[in-house]
């Protein structure tokens, strides 16, 4: 049995052309400059707070991993920091405990109308929160940059930045999770590269 043209044309468009949004990380580098293939490389945050702290250990293990020497003193400092872009939540309904209308009439008060809620189960009231029908319209997305200087000279020779947005889970173990692309692409290029988180 023979397809119609239009339909082949629909079944290769599926298999061939998958869509970027399938995607878990979004992955950008830029080198401005060479690196030496012996390169010794030190990891310092921005900042030293307990997550991190997390990040840099595992920075510095995934590089361990792939041979490049780490040391405190080393002539290329890696540098990083996390950002993040807090999701949002939308409620079905509001809850409200007192409403007060007043509509009609040349002062708008020919027609007044004051409501107490005292229960509501699904918005809330004055007894209670409610359930609501919240639901998340944007997730959170989380981005680690890394950037490559000369100690000495300052020079920047290479940067890095890669994204994903939290889907679940915490954002401590997302942020983990982007080390390793970002670690095997040190000293390259690399322009909205897609990779798996899981």
């Amino acid at each position: 049995m023979r397809l119609p043209l239009f339909l082949t044309s629909a079944v290769f468009a599926l298999v061939f052309y998958a869509p970027a949004s399938l995607a878990d990380g979004i992955l950008n580098a830029m080198s401005y400059g060479g690196l030496p293939a012996n390169i010794s490389i030190s990891v310092e945050p921005f900042d030293d707070s307990d997550s991190n702290l997390e990040i840099k250990t595992e920075i510095e293990r995934s590089l361990r991993a792939r041979g490049i020497k780490v040391s405190s003193d080393a002539p290329f400092v890696l540098s990083f920091e996390v950002r993040d872009r807090l999701g949002m939540l939308s409620e079905a309904g509001n809850r409200y405990i007192f409403k007060f209308e007043t509509r009609g009439g040349r002062g708008g008060g020919e027609n007044t109308e004051a409501r107490l809620n005292f229960y509501n189960s699904h918005h809330g009231g004055l007894l209670n929160k409610g359930v609501g029908n919240s639901r998340v319209s944007r997730p959170s997305v989380y981005r680690l940059e890394v950037g490559i200087e000369n100690r000495q000279s300052g020079k920047r020779h290479w940067e890095a930045w890669a994204e994903a947005q939290l889907t679940g889970g915490d954002n401590r173990d997302l942020t983990r999770r982007m080390v390793p692309v970002i670690v095997d692409n040190i000293g390259k290029t690399a322009k909205q590269v897609e990779f798996p988180l899981y």
